[in-house]
């Protein structure tokens, strides 16, 4: 994950803008990911899988916070000044589908172009080269990863070489 938020201070010194802004801006939107946000909407957040009596509280106080107009427990702590990155945006599958598909038609969405073709070539290719892999098991063998998208291929994991997959909190 520091390697998202690096990706974050990358993107947010390249274009000027903060990356969460920016991600929200120059791709959520464009896509129409009208339920994608790094600081979610009460709806968004009533919406949430619940998994545990700690995330329930979390997500209770949070709708509280927005109600209120409060800022987040993030927002008041140095936090707020690094990029969410690192698994900070919040979705729903109907919003991840449309990214999904952008990603498969090599960063094109309908007809608007979001993300360039080598962007898109460069996430699939295996940018690891000699990194052992100790994750789930796997014995330092080579970590197979692109520019996000892991790219391990196996029986437990049905890939193909055009698939983009991430594994998520794991």
């Amino acid at each position: 994950s520091f390697g998202y938020v690096l990706l974050g201070v990358l993107i947010q010194n390249v274009t000027g803008e903060f990356a969460n802004d920016y991600i929200i801006n120059h791709i959520a939107k464009p896509l129409g990911m009208t339920e994608t946000a790094f600081h979610p909407t009460r709806e968004m957040l009533s919406k949430h899988l619940i998994y545990d009596e700690e995330y329930e509280k979390y997500i209770e106080r949070s709708i509280k916070q927005n109600e209120q107009g409060l800022p987040s427990e993030d927002d008041a702590t140095i936090w707020k000044q690094v990029p969410r990155t690192a698994g900070g945006l919040h979705s729903n599958v109907l919003d991840l589908i449309k990214f999904a598909k952008m990603l498969c038609n090599g960063g094109r969405y309908k007809d608007v172009r979001i993300l360039g073709r080598m962007s898109i070539e460069k996430m699939a290719e295996h940018q690891l080269v000699h990194m052992p892999d100790f994750c789930w098991g796997n014995k330092g063998r080579d970590r197979l990863y692109g520019l996000g998208p892991d790219l391990r291929r196996g029986v437990a994991i049905i890939t193909s070489e055009k698939f983009f997959f991430h594994e998520g909190s794991g």
